[in-house]
């Protein structure tokens, strides 16, 4: 049995691994993000998508009905989020930011169909580690979710 289980893990090891960088590298960003206003942006979208999601979790607000018409995906899972009880931004980033962990995860076995594994490792790590993918990642806007989904596809 402990063979077994010591043969999946030498055999998963590339696996493992980067599940555990894009976890970290998520949680870190969501938690950049929501604490402090580190990059500088204020990212208006991300608001919209809030003031969306509130809408669909049964709160009301009125004046904004031009976020009828927003992708609805990244909202409806963050409404989902509210509608447990927690309101909030930082729900939102977590909902980009549980993207951006897929679609890490997604590319190594994407890479993972023509390439071996340490080549496949690597190629998710560089997506990862991209200056322009940290920049956008977890920050509530609908870059990284739809290259999450691309890749996903």
């Amino acid at each position: 049995m402990l063979k077994n289980i010591k043969q999946r893990i030498s055999t998963n090891l590339h696996l493992i691994f980067i599940i555990f960088f894009a976890l970290i590298l998520s949680f870190s960003l969501i938690y950049i993000n929501s604490t402090n206003n580190i990059l500088g942006h204020s990212y208006r979208d991300a608001y919209l998508y809030l003031i969306q999601a509130l809408k669909w979790s049964g709160y009301s607000i009125t004046g904004y009905d031009y976020v009828n018409y927003l992708s609805p995906l990244i909202p409806f899972l963050t409404a989902i989020l509210f509608k447990l009880g927690f309101v909030s931004e930082t729900s939102l980033f977590l909902t980009s930011g549980i993207f951006y962990c897929i679609g890490i995860i997604g590319l190594y076995f994407l890479l993972n169909l023509r390439f071996n594994k340490t080549i496949s490792t690597f190629g998710a790590i560089l997506y990862g580690s991209l200056s322009i993918n940290l920049m956008w990642a977890g920050n509530g806007t609908l870059d990284i979710p739809s290259i999450a989904l691309s890749i996903l596809a």
